[in-house]
């Protein structure tokens, strides 16, 4: 199979870093509803992470964690003391490259138990813009799970409002506190909700990587048109700043 991008397309690279589930299928939906040209990767398949060489064929690569999983591909764990994406994530952000991180538990994964502080100099602070990984819904709401995310208004990704789910509230959603040098995409809501000072969205860029994280189930939102909705409007943010080069890669 060969993907080319002739500077006129947009591809988007789907890794599913999640083997416990097939809900990424839901996203593939998506994917596929909104006519966008894509890849998946499923690392439940392949047992590695893709590298550089792979990534830099795809203007965004959408790195989906799913549900409560645990062992990601997503971290490089050989830093306790600063924990960061993989090399070749890392590699990919750092040559122009935009990320989608999204689901439940990728910082419990490696942090355990909010709360965890950042600082200057550390990845998750410099990267993905986050001061602090400040709570959980359900865990730390004293057990209501979250109801919805409200868009923070004019944020530079999307204005879908509110996100809410399948269920009655999503349990496990994490709240930040967000760096200075980012922009908040999505407030825990609604308003009295006793974790609506903290955000599940964070959109940053350092230097030239862009990372948007988003610490929801995103394959539970409520309808499958807003899921649609939300993903179109992320994406045809990220094409309007996308360098669109051209290469081909083969698979």
């Amino acid at each position: 199979m060969t993907i080319s991008n002739q500077g006129t397309d947009f591809e988007v690279l789907l890794v599913n870093d999640n083997n416990r589930t097939d809900r990424y299928l839901e996203i593939d939906t998506t994917l596929s509803n909104l006519g966008y040209n894509y890849f998946i990767y499923n690392t439940a398949v392949t047992d590695d992470y893709p590298d550089f060489n792979f990534m830099e064929c795809f203007d965004v690569v959408i790195w989906y964690t799913g549900n409560d999983y645990t062992y990601l591909k997503l971290w490089d764990l050989n830093s306790p003391d600063d924990y960061k994406f993989n090399d070749q994530l890392i590699q990919y952000l750092d040559n122009e490259g935009i990320v989608w991180l999204q689901g439940l538990d990728f910082m419990y994964d490696v942090f355990g138990g909010a709360p965890d502080t950042f600082e200057p100099g550390q990845f998750v602070y410099d990267y993905m813009g986050i001061k602090t990984y400040a709570a959980q819904s359900y865990v730390n709401d004293g057990g209501l799970g979250l109801p919805q995310l409200d868009a923070v208004p004019q944020n530079p990704l999307c204005t879908l409002t509110p996100v809410e789910w399948v269920y009655t509230a999503l349990n496990y959603a994490d709240g930040f506190e967000v760096a200075p040098s980012a922009d908040s995409i999505y407030r825990m809501g609604p308003a009295g909700y006793p974790l609506d000072t903290l955000y599940s969205g964070v959109y940053n860029q350092n230097g030239l990587s862009r990372i948007f994280t988003l610490a929801v189930e995103t394959a539970r939102i409520d309808t499958e048109q807003n899921t649609d909705t939300l993903f179109s409007q992320v994406l045809e943010s990220f094409k309007n700043i996308s360098p669109l080069t051209s290469y081909t890669v083969n698979l």
